[in-house]
């Protein structure tokens, strides 16, 4: 049995701990998994999403309902004006990351990237004009996380301070637990 709780960090970011009730006493079952995500990115993107999808089907309202428009056409239409909004829906506002006991899981817009812990060798932002949260690797190289920060701007930095700390605290636990 599992139970949720959320933990407000800065500005609307979330943090859902999920805990296993049966297990209560074991502190690394009470931090199984963790999911970071802004949820006023994901309802932005929601809410594009759904905008679209309704100016889209108002707009090829028309078009469908013409009978002079061929049906190829019309399916062409179809095709090319549905994959935007829902891309939006489905794919942007799943942006974050997702950590358990084996390593996290980036949820960027076209693709998710896993990262086991011994890979990460910390958490931060980016400088200069980079300011995008990012987990950066061991190898040198780094990954940018989606969704976690509202902004990309100067103030992304104080808002995105709360996310990289529980990140990095996060990693820090899983080292020691080895």
């Amino acid at each position: 049995m599992s139970a949720q709780r959320e933990i407000g960090l800065a500005a609307g970011t979330r943090r859902i701990a999920r805990v296993d009730v049966r297990a209560a006493a074991h502190a690394a079952e009470r931090a199984d998994r963790e999911v970071f995500v802004d949820v006023a990115v994901a309802g932005w993107n929601i809410g594009a999403g759904l905008g679209l999808l309704l100016f889209g089907s108002l707009a090829l309202l028309r078009t469908m309902i013409s009978p002079t428009v061929p049906a190829g056409v019309k399916l062409l239409i179809l095709a090319i004006t549905l994959p935007v909004p829902l891309f939006f829906l489905v794919r942007l506002a799943r942006g974050g990351v997702v950590c358990d006991r084996s390593g996290v899981v980036i949820r960027n817009p076209l693709g998710h990237v896993s990262l086991r812990w011994d890979e990460i060798d910390h958490f931060g932002m980016g400088a200069g004009i980079d300011r995008r949260v990012r987990a950066y690797t061991t190898d040198g190289s780094s990954v940018h996380i989606y969704g976690v920060v509202r902004r990309m701007s100067r103030k992304a930095e104080a808002e995105a301070e709360p996310v990289i700390a529980a990140l990095n605290r996060r990693l820090r636990w899983a080292r020691a637990l080895g």
